[in-house]
């Protein structure tokens, strides 16, 4: 199971947000993160309609967080980009299962939806306020 190149950027672009604790503008925030401008914008597009962030237009116009960091963890952020975490895909509704319809019967969906919990559950426990703060105290280690 890996989260996509997309949910990777998308994880910077909000440590970032968090870091610098203002607004900025999308070209900036692309060049610091070393995504690109277009892929910055999908990506911050995704962030603002789900509430994570917001967007400014206008000459003094650009993005910063809706929430504080506090309330955003890594399962918020990767959900956004990604959908649901789940390590198989027997997991998802949409998926039919070859047992009848009855995923209750099958033993290794139950084991992967356990699994997808606790998944779910560690990264719901780095919020980004953690994230940025773990950083800074490994820079001041090195």
């Amino acid at each position: 199971m890996y989260i996509t190149l997309e949910a990777d950027y998308a994880i910077r672009i909000v440590a970032h947000l968090t870091k610098i604790n203002t607004k900025v503008d999308a070209k900036t925030l692309a060049s610091v993160v070393n995504v690109s401008d277009r892929f910055t914008l999908k990506i911050l597009s995704k962030l603002v309609k789900s509430g994570i962030a917001k967007s400014y237009k206008g000459a003094s116009g650009g993005y910063e967080l809706a929430l504080p960091a506090g309330e955003i963890s890594l399962k918020d952020i990767i959900t956004v980009i990604d959908g649901p975490i789940v390590v198989n895909r027997c997991i998802c509704d949409e998926y039919q299962c070859d047992r009848n319809g009855d995923k209750t019967a099958c033993a290794i969906h139950n084991i992967f939806g356990k699994v997808s919990e606790k998944v779910d559950n560690e990264l719901s426990k780095y919020t980004f306020d953690k994230i940025v703060k773990i950083k800074k105290e490994n820079k001041k280690e090195n």
